[in-house]
């Protein structure tokens, strides 16, 4: 049989008025008993004696049951958002610290990249190209002007 204060703690939860302590306690007497019907069982008889003691008062144990339920599985469903919030919340902080860094330093590295311009040699230079014997070549001067050399000349 449930203590009396086990009874007092369950009244306090359904009515919304227990401390935290209670509500963990009363929390884990039902995720440790959920799936067998001791618990259950034990409520019931303990309802059934109090209403043999208050024969004039109609109350229903099932609908504290279900209220208590109700309210730890509302309570759980919100855990499950709040960790998938902070879950939300730190992958965009690590992404916006992690991209916004990479976004900066593409930006600039393209801005100076664009800003220079390819050197040209300004001092002339002379060069010589030579046409093997039987050979033809195609050139290209600096300035565009393409052209061919004749086997055996310079």
């Amino acid at each position: 049989m449930l203590q009396q204060s086990d009874i007092e703690k369950l009244e306090k939860f359904s009515r919304g008025t227990a401390t935290r302590e209670e509500e963990h306690y009363v929390q884990s007497l039902f995720a440790d008993y959920e799936e067998s019907h001791w618990l259950e069982g034990q409520l019931y008889s303990d309802w059934n004696n109090y209403l043999k003691e208050h024969p004039g008062e109609d109350r229903k144990l099932d609908h504290l049951l279900g209220r208590i339920h109700h309210l730890i599985h509302d309570r759980e469903a919100q855990k499950q958002k709040t960790m998938a919030r902070r879950l939300y919340r730190w992958y965009s902080a690590a992404a916006a610290i992690l991209l916004v860094p990479v976004l900066a330093g593409g930006i600039l590295w393209m801005g100076n990249q664009s800003g220079k311009q390819v050197p040209m040699a300004e001092e002339r230079v002379a060069s010589t190209l030579v046409a093997p014997l039987g050979s033809r070549i195609a050139f290209t001067l600096p300035n565009g002007t393409k052209g061919w050399l004749n086997s055996g000349t310079r």
